[in-house]
């Protein structure tokens, strides 16, 4: 009876009316579903029905847990069935690390550490190898420090120095000091370099052959070493210990013995020293089509950096540019305290709060211009906005072409500057007689008072035009200015482009007023 009354209601009543009944009714509700009926109602409503799972004996409750999808399988464990877990394991290991990963960050950490007990070391590494940094070094506290220190030293050497990097100083000794020697020399040599060098991201675990050898050797050496490495094309090759160039899998495996492996490596190929920039490789790994990169160190190959790391440094960098052009620094705001959120903004706004004052300095210095034509206020918000726009535009494409290092020659800043000036006058123009047009009806239409319609609409148009002209000729200045004394072009100019468009505006606004109508 209670078995059809449910199956008459929709999902949504369906749940209202399990809530309603007894724990005795519930249990006899569930006991009288077919597999198929039992299996269907879990996988409806996941998240509010997998409380009850305790209703079901152990023989029905592994059925439903087996039947379902391994996606599905993790969304209702929790610590009730927590002691199933193990039944599963091949289910939840066939699934891709990154699966496992998103899951893991949507649990409690009792949880978590019930999960970590299932996977080995080599498993839980590739699981927090897909972990962002941050996130990694939290949940790597949750584990032992012996296995912490495990999972670290197994881990790709540049996820390994970035999730080190993230820790409490306490916590990188401890975990280092557990690795063996060279493992502890290697990551403490890689996390001497900056964020912004090709050396904080580059992989040191890759195939370097002698140039000497015979490609019959040299096979021999990549069957022993291709499970230890990310990537086996290309290979690397070295003469006298200095890198000559790479060598395709492909060409190795078709040359015939006797054949040395320098006859057979390109040496006409693209390589980066330790120290070059972020934006360098990325650009040369983009322009070029190469998955693995050569980073060398006084001529010898240190490491190599894989595509994907090197895209996801850049999209690193441009997060942390955005951040500064908005005059912050932090990266997870949200799960800032108050405090923290005012300590870290307070400077710069104090910084343009003081810049605003000269703002109203200028519009002060034209208060009698205001009296005698207060009409002019109501289309300031126009010229404003519009200069505001175009200097930020400017100075957003100025600092990514810094940074991707096309603007570095005098003659490059140049032309660079005089093209963005031709951009602004010609945005000037357009939006000048557009806006020229638009006021002048709506003083035609709306005005009461004895306004000089023609004179008023020239004057915000002429504005405009200079404002934005002006406004992107400094967008474009700012950046190239601060790049050339050593300052951080993108925290230096996104706090104060937005109030030197304000004064720009407001003073050619005002002053052309003041000449075509005193």
């Amino acid at each position: 009876m209670i078995k059809e009354e449910f199956f008459k209601k929709n999902e949504l009543e369906q749940n209202k009316f399990i809530n309603s009944l007894s724990d005795l009714e519930k249990k006899e509700l569930l006991q009288s579903f077919s597999n198929y009926e039992l299996r269907q109602f879990f996988l409806n409503n996941l998240q509010e029905r997998k409380e009850y799972l305790s209703y079901l004996n152990d023989e029905r409750k592994n059925y439903v847990l087996s039947s379902l999808k391994n996606h599905y399988y993790l969304h209702i464990v929790d610590n009730k069935t927590i002691e199933h877990i193990k039944q599963f394991q091949d289910n939840i290991k066939s699934m891709h690390p990154k699966d496992i990963a998103k899951y893991l960050e949507e649990m409690t950490e009792d949880k978590r550490n019930h999960f970590y007990k299932l996977f080995n070391i080599e498993q839980l590494s590739d699981i927090f190898g897909e972990f962002e940094e941050d996130d990694a070094a939290i949940y790597i506290t949750e584990l032992s420090q012996e296995k912490a220190s495990d999972v670290l030293e197994n881990l790709d050497v540049d996820d390994a120095v970035d999730i080190i990097n993230e820790l409490e100083q306490d916590d990188k000794e401890q975990y280092l000091n557990l690795m063996d020697e060279e493992a502890k020399q290697e990551l403490t040599e890689l996390a001497k370099y900056s964020d912004d060098e090709a050396g904080s991201i580059m992989d040191t675990n890759f195939i370097l052959l002698d140039g000497m050898m015979d490609v019959k050797e040299a096979m021999k050496i990549l069957l022993q070493k291709a499970k230890e490495v990310e990537n086996i094309n290309p290979l690397f090759v070295s003469l006298d210990h200095k890198f000559i160039g790479v060598l395709d899998f492909k060409k190795l495996i078709v040359t015939k013995s006797p054949c040395l492996v320098k006859d057979i490596t390109n040496e006409n190929c693209k390589r980066v020293e330790v120290d070059d920039t972020v934006e360098k490789v990325v650009s040369i790994v983009n322009d070029y089509d190469i998955y693995s990169l050569p980073v060398l160190k006084n001529g010898q190959i240190e490491g190599i950096i894989t595509i994907d790391d090197a895209f996801r440094a850049l999209h690193e960098t441009r997060e942390e540019e955005y951040n500064q052009l908005a005059g912050l620094s932090g990266e997870h705001e949200s799960e800032e305290s108050i405090f923290s959120k005012l300590k870290r903004r307070i400077s710069w706004l104090l910084i343009l709060c003081i810049l605003d004052i000269f703002v109203c300095l200028v519009i002060s210095s034209f208060e009698n211009m205001i009296n005698k034509a207060t009409i002019l206020v109501l289309f300031q918000p126009i010229v404003l906005g519009l200069a505001g726009n175009v200097g930020t535009q400017s100075l957003a494409i100025c600092v990514r072409n810094i940074s991707s290092q096309l603007i570095q020659t005098k003659k490059q800043k140049i032309i660079y500057i005089l093209k963005e000036l031709r951009n602004g006058i010609s945005l000037g123009f357009f939006l000048g007689i557009g806006s020229f047009i638009v006021v002048y009806l709506y003083l035609l239409i709306s005005s009461k008072d004895n306004n000089p319609i023609w004179m008023i609409s020239l004057i915000v148009a002429v504005s405009i035009f200079l404002s934005m002209s002006l406004s992107s000729l400094f967008g474009s200045l700012m950046p190239i200015f601060f790049n050339m004394i050593h300052i951080d072009p993108t925290a230096a100019s996104g706090p104060l482009i937005t109030t030197l468009n304000d004064m720009i505006a407001i003073a050619t606004y005002f002053l052309l007023a003041t000449i075509l109508l005193l």
